[in-house]
């Protein structure tokens, strides 16, 4: 089973999630993610010989220029999907909301 606290699984996750698009859809005000600091707290529900099923929280803030000079507000904002990974590599196979 792969380790889910290694950075090359927690890489994987965050480029899913941005990819997906889904950091954006828990944005409140418009802005935009804050890519260099989403923090993940992954939990292992369940384990099968094809596959990891894994809730994924999360943790960023969302970006918000504030006016032409380039002010930003940063508000802080959280969400959870819940994942199937493969369990050799790590890779997402599909998340979901619940």
């Amino acid at each position: 089973m792969v380790n889910l606290n290694s950075k090359a699984v927690q890489d994987q996750i965050r480029d899913y999630l941005n990819g997906e698009f889904l950091l954006e859809s828990f944005t409140r005000l418009g802005g935009a993610p804050d890519l260099d600091h989403v923090v993940l707290h992954l939990e292992l529900v369940r384990e099968t010989d094809d596959a990891l099923y894994v809730d994924c929280a999360f943790d960023f803030d969302e970006c918000v220029p504030m006016s032409p000079s380039g002010v930003v507000h940063h508000h802080h904002c959280y969400g959870l999907v819940h994942m199937r990974l493969h369990p050799a590599s790590g890779e997402v196979a599909e998340a979901w909301l619940r």
